[in-house]
């Protein structure tokens, strides 16, 4: 039987017999390792030196980026502005929709994408790969994934029709709130920044990107904690009395 090969280095997937191989790119750049499976035959598998991985994962941190930045400002002090919020600006919602394809895509690339496990080791075998997605990353990122309208549908079927309505349009306006769950997106930001900050080739790297990593993550949560303090005075049933 024909079996299939990942050549992660070439960026193309061939076909080989008599058995399924797994051929990965060495640090060094010239060596190449080779791998089999005795559990029939692998899936195509890209590697971190692979071109097509750089340029994903440099889209994922200016995604990352935007997600944690740019997107709690508009939600909190945009959308949910005292005394009316601000109407839905077609650009915005278009760059609203190409970031969470892309994440959707994102979902599911990563079932195909090595890994470094605890020992700094790059993991290219398939089952390995899903085995490890599966334990956390992919539910989190699945959550992060689900769309807004979804559970807006969901709250409308549970409301019950005899309440005030107030309270209609402060469960309307909770649903909506749903989309902070797109920050859970950023954690995988900062898994970036401390792989990248446990480098051994240079230790003067590795030091400056953990400096540079706490000063993020310290603006980073300023950043949210000004931007939830709105928006917890932005849900009271009565906005104009609170200190807003």
């Amino acid at each position: 039987a024909r079996r299939r090969v990942s050549c992660c280095t070439l960026g193309r997937v061939h076909t080989l017999t008599p058995r399924c191989l797994l051929y990965s790119q060495g640090r060094t750049g010239g060596e190449v390792e080779e791998m089999s499976t005795a559990h029939g035959c692998v899936w195509p598998v890209v590697t971190k030196d692979d071109p097509f991985r750089r340029v994903w994962d440099m889209l994922l941190s200016l995604m990352l980026i935007y997600t944690g930045t740019v997107f709690p400002y508009r939600l909190c002090f945009l959308e949910y502005r005292i005394p009316d919020g601000s109407p839905p600006d077609e650009v915005w919602e278009q760059i609203e929709t190409v970031v969470d394809g892309f994440f959707i895509v994102d979902l599911f690339l990563r079932f195909f994408f090595s890994y470094r496990d605890a020992r700094h080791r790059e993991i290219v075998e398939w089952r390995h790969i899903v085995s490890h997605y599966l334990r956390f990353w992919f539910w989190l990122n699945f959550v992060a994934s689900l769309p807004p309208s979804f559970v807006a549908w969901l709250l409308q079927v549970v409301i019950d029709v005899g309440i005030s309505g107030s309270s209609v349009n402060r469960s309307l306006r909770l649903s909506r709130m749903f989309r902070l769950l797109k920050l859970l997106r950023v954690a995988r930001l900062f898994k970036i920044f401390l792989a990248l900050g446990q480098q051994r080739d240079n230790v003067v790297l590795g030091k400056s990107l953990r400096f540079v990593n706490f000063i993020v993550s310290m603006l980073w949560s300023v950043h949210l904690t000004a931007c939830g303090v709105y928006l917890v005075a932005s849900l009271h049933e009565e906005p104009k009395n609170t200190w807003v």
